[in-house]
């Protein structure tokens, strides 16, 4: 697969993990918290219903107190003047107070006044809610106002009592003085407009349908109850009454935040996503454009160099990693050049070499007892094998006294010099290393050597050369003959290994003759 495939899969892999995980989370998340904003919501709903039937409960023990503490309900109750309550107590004071029970007791609880209003007209008390009314006021502490719910049979009321007092607040009490309004449904709709809420008074039949036995129980208890469906939440709480019991009530909702919840993790993975994308397309875009191509171009110049060999370099594109792959590929391009050249060169001098050798053993010189011919194609065979621009062979002495050159070939003028000779003396020092069991060939690098090897060729009226020299001895049954010595013209020309094995070749291929000449030469001293 190519690269640029497997950059896009992977990238598109990373993408649709990104946008499955970022969904997950937006929604486990957001949704999970706009759920828990929505509980709160219904509960602040709740307690915004009980404080709303606090205030309803609150405006009507004022208005009780208002009518109990007035100078002629104290004297109504000192005089039982009847006109107090025909001219005080009528339907249209029940219009106006918006109250549906208005009753009067006495100290000792005895109802003085009891009437409710219904269908626009005043009608009395029946027994049965007197009975009930007395009940309640003997739960409550004597001379001591109170409010609250009051259930009167299937009847939901706000209820408030206080004691009959002077204008000023004083005592003693005459009695008590209750009013009382039916939770109907016009109070209900007006507590809904005012809080914008869907507020219910559940009777038993539809609290049986909604809520399972356990949640009934838990909400007389005054437990909160929620019933969740797809539409909507609706919480169930109660009232708590004044003798006791639990008066329930529901707040209904939709489910507005999770929705927005909802909505808001639509458009953020919407929003994420879309620049999920754009990005991914730029960086496709980049890697494309800027890596993956020039991969493409990277890989089709290798292959035309390894093809058709037109090319010979890499196309170096930028300064980034892929520019140093191509440096490095050109850099390794050239160094195979430069082995491939030194291997041509290398058979080149090998074949030099091998000619050199076969012209060597196929000659007759060194069968004869011709010295200066024998050295002489020992010196030529030399510099033909090595490409060195002067060879000389020496041979020692008896006593090793002196050096003598039998041969001193300079290949540029195809010219055979002989009869030098120098004192041993000047070979001594470091080329005394070039005995046998050391290194078989010496060159000479230290400018010590060089100069002390130019002041001898200098003695010898030669002109030194700025290549470097090679000292090659010859060696017959441990006793040291001589030397072959062969210089480079120029100084970046280096000795190769074979050229030094080519060199040992011939010292050992010539040192029978070596041996024969330097007899020859001794025998030609005495």
């Amino acid at each position: 697969m190519k690269i640029s495939r497997r950059i896009t899969l992977s990238i598109l892999s990373v993408l649709l993990l990104l946008l499955t995980f970022g969904y997950l989370g937006l929604h486990l998340l957001v949704e999970e918290r706009f759920a828990e904003l929505e509980l709160g919501t219904i509960e602040r709903n709740q307690n915004r219903v009980v404080q709303a039937m606090a205030v309803e409960v609150g405006n009507l023990l004022r208005l009780t107190r208002d009518w109990a503490e007035w100078d002629d309900t104290y004297h109504f109750m000192v005089n039982r003047d009847p006109r107090y309550l025909a001219s005080n107590i009528n339907a249209r004071t029940f219009e106006t107070l918006g109250v549906d029970y208005i009753a009067i007791y006495d100290s000792a609880r005895r109802p003085l006044f009891a009437e409710h209003y219904e269908q626009g007209k005043t009608q009395p008390v029946t027994p049965e809610q007197l009975v009930r009314l007395e009940r309640l006021q003997a739960r409550q502490s004597a001379g001591r106002e109170f409010s609250g719910l009051w259930l009167n049979g299937k009847e939901r009321m706000l209820l408030a009592g206080a004691p009959i007092l002077t204008s000023e607040g004083e005592g003693p009490s005459r009695g008590i003085l209750l009013m009382a309004r039916q939770m109907d449904e016009p109070l209900l709709a007006q507590l809904r407009q005012r809080l914008s809420l869907t507020l219910d008074l559940p009777d038993e039949q539809a609290l049986a349908r909604e809520l399972s036995e356990d949640q009934l129980r838990n909400l007389m208890l005054g437990a909160r109850v929620l019933k969740t469906s797809r539409q909507e939440i609706t919480a169930f709480a109660a009232f708590a009454a004044l003798e006791g019991q639990m008066l329930p009530f529901s707040v209904t909702q939709g489910h507005v935040w999770r929705e927005e919840g909802r909505t808001i993790a639509n458009r953020l993975i919407l929003w994420g996503g879309a620049i999920v994308l754009l990005f991914s397309a730029l960086v496709l875009f980049i890697l494309n454009q800027g890596i993956t191509t020039r991969l493409e171009r990277l890989a089709a110049n290798l292959r035309l160099i390894n093809h058709e060999g037109t090319v010979r370099r890499v196309l170096v594109e930028g300064k980034d990693e892929l520019a140093q792959v191509a440096l490095d590929c050109n850099q390794m391009l050239d160094t195979l050049d430069k082995l491939r050249e030194e291997q041509l060169m290398a058979q080149q001098r090998l074949r030099g070499q091998l000619d050199a050798l076969l012209a060597l053993a196929s000659s007759d010189a060194l069968t004869r007892e011709d010295a200066r011919r024998a050295a002489g194609v020992v010196t030529r065979a030399i510099c033909e094998g090595t490409g060195a621009v002067r060879a000389s062979l020496w041979f020692c002495t008896e006593g090793e006294a002196q050096l003598y050159c039998q041969d001193l070939y300079l290949a540029s003028k195809q010219e055979h010099q002989q009869g030098f000779s120098i004192p041993m003396a000047m070979l001594q020092g470091r080329y005394e290393q070039s005995r046998q069991g050391d290194e078989p060939c010496l060159v000479l690098s230290d400018p010590y050597d060089l100069s002390r090897f130019r002041a001898m060729l200098m003695q010898l009226g030669l002109p030194p050369f700025a290549g470097r020299v090679l000292m090659a001895p010859l060696h017959h049954k441990g006793e040291l003959l001589g030397f072959i010595i062969a210089e480079h013209e120029r100084p970046q020309q280096a000795w190769q290994a074979d050229e030094l094995t080519f060199v040992l070749c011939v010292c050992d291929f010539s040192t029978q003759t070596l041996l024969t000449l330097s007899k020859l030469i001794r025998l030609n001293e005495h």
